[in-house]
């Protein structure tokens, strides 16, 4: 490639992007992969034999061959002018977060060379904070945080700590993912300088001072360094603050949002298909029916135009699941209101289960199928086999059968009192009730399954936070009599 003529090169690798907003010639671009991949083969390198120096016991040994590669040259030709080693503060944390968030291509090739050093050694130590897959040992730039910091702390100059070029390059970033991944790895570096991680940053730093520049003095700063880091880090925040602000929410993708949420929703739990006992499904709903809502905070980028960002199928289906459970707790609330049912009471927990199997009855002598509504949390236990017979509490009488059921596809919860179903809700006073099993044959969404049955509006907030008021109206309403023949 190095003896193609411009025009050669220029037909072979087209005009790149250089990353931060800019176009690189062919010839110039290809000479930046090549520095790049050099300083950072040498930058990890020399994390890598820091921890590997801690894994085997060897930490002179590390630091020697780290200090080693850190001033060695690096590639020269065609770019920059004069020798220069790692000895710059800015240019390490630079290129570390080039290679970390940055820089994709350069990353993928040293996370292969790390994978094939560590397989070819037969490694059987695992490193803390690596991922491993198998018998082989995947590269994770991003656990070297701590012999970075060290890196840092050792060749931390006199004076006041600044990162100029950093920061330039940070400012220029606009991807907000980017962005996001270097705040992150900022974190990472902070917590090195923190009560936890300090004493083992601070002696390798000071090994490694030793090794490379033994006539200096042995007076490490790790105060002044975390506070310059946690400045960048505030910028990083700023710059994606700025960002997110200035996104403009789209209208059409929050319809959309509210319309994929309504399908999921009765994909899940709608129709025969449903393994649900109480099937959810769309129509008209009663006018009494009040508005219920949810409030979410979302990402704005997932709701502009185009979106950067696209919502998971699995979190709507468990936004979903979520929004009926709560359908259901106001559903069931105003079941008791409408048909002014009581709570059935007891002195004590065997009082209390011979009052419900009482009301079943009543239930049931009037040609109705009894529901128990138990609440959640400790007092609803009384209805459950496990709760009776220990801690002081006596066995129950051979005419009260507490039973755990088999799951079958349109059976009503999960336990029987007498071969009457439960179901266990966030009753109000939590206390226990008794329903007719035909007032919640289904739950009712109003709308139909086409146009959706959730209407999205977003709420004040701060400008770079999405808070949506998500509305809806539910009931349930009694199963349709079935048609004679």
């Amino acid at each position: 490639m190095f003896a193609l003529s411009e025009e050669e090169v220029s037909t072979q690798i087209p005009a790149e992007s250089d990353g931060y907003g800019g176009t690189a010639s062919p010839r110039a671009y290809l000479w930046h992969t090549l520095q790049r991949h050099w300083e950072a083969m040498r930058l990890i390198c020399s994390a890598l034999t820091l921890e590997l120096g801690e894994v085997e016991g060897t930490p002179k040994l590390a630091t020697t061959i780290a200090s080693t590669l850190l001033s060695a040259k690096y590639f020269q030709e065609g770019l920059d002018d004069g020798d220069k080693a790692f000895t710059d503060l800015d240019d390490i944390l630079l290129r570390y977060i080039d290679l970390c968030c940055f820089d994709r291509p350069t990353r993928g090739r040293i996370e292969g060379f790390v994978d094939q050093v560590q397989r070819g050694r037969a490694l059987d130590t695992p490193i803390a904070g690596w991922i491993y897959s198998g018998s082989r040992h995947a590269s994770h730039p991003e656990a070297l945080g701590r012999q970075i910091a060290a890196i840092l702390l050792a060749l931390d100059p006199v004076g006041t700590v600044h990162f100029p070029q950093t920061v330039e390059r940070l400012k220029r970033i606009q991807d907000l993912d980017m962005l996001r991944a270097a705040g992150r790895l900022l974190d990472s570096l902070v917590r090195a300088y923190e009560s936890t991680q300090l004493r083992a940053t601070f002696e390798q730093a000071a090994e490694l001072r030793v090794a490379w520049t033994p006539s200096r003095e042995l007076k490490l700063r790790p105060h002044h360094l975390k506070s310059g880091l946690q400045t960048l880090r505030e910028l990083v925040g700023t710059r994606i603050g700025e960002m997110l602000a200035g996104l403009e929410v789209s209208s059409a993708e929050l319809g959309g949002f509210a319309l994929r949420l309504s399908q999921a929703m009765f994909a899940t739990f709608g129709g025969r298909a449903s393994h649900r006992a109480i099937p959810v499904r769309a129509g008209v709903v009663g006018e009494e029916v009040e508005q219920a809502g949810v409030r979410l905070q979302l990402e704005k980028e997932q709701f502009s135009m185009p979106p950067r960002h696209r919502m998971s199928e699995g979190y709507l289906k468990d936004r979903a699941t979520n929004i009926v459970v709560l359908a259901e707790q106001i559903g069931f609330r105003a079941l008791l209101v409408k048909h002014a049912v009581e709570p059935v009471t007891g002195r004590d927990d065997l009082e209390l289960l011979k009052a419900l199997i009482q009301s079943c009855e009543d239930v049931s002598s009037a040609g109705g199928a009894p529901v128990i509504l138990a609440p959640l949390g400790p007092k609803g236990s009384a209805v459950f086999s496990y709760h009776w017979g220990w801690g002081g509490r006596p066995n129950l009488p051979e005419d009260i059968k507490l039973a755990a059921k088999v799951h079958e596809e349109g059976s009503l919860g999960m336990h029987e009192v007498n071969g009457y179903p439960v179901l266990q809700i966030q009753t109000p006073d939590a206390e226990f009730f008794v329903i007719h099993g035909a007032w919640i044959g289904s739950l009712v969404f109003e709308g139909d399954e086409v146009t959706g049955v959730f209407t999205p509006e977003v709420l004040p907030g701060a400008p770079q936070e999405l808070h949506l008021k998500l509305s809806w109206r539910a009931e349930f309403q009694e199963s349709p009599a079935p048609r004679l023949p």
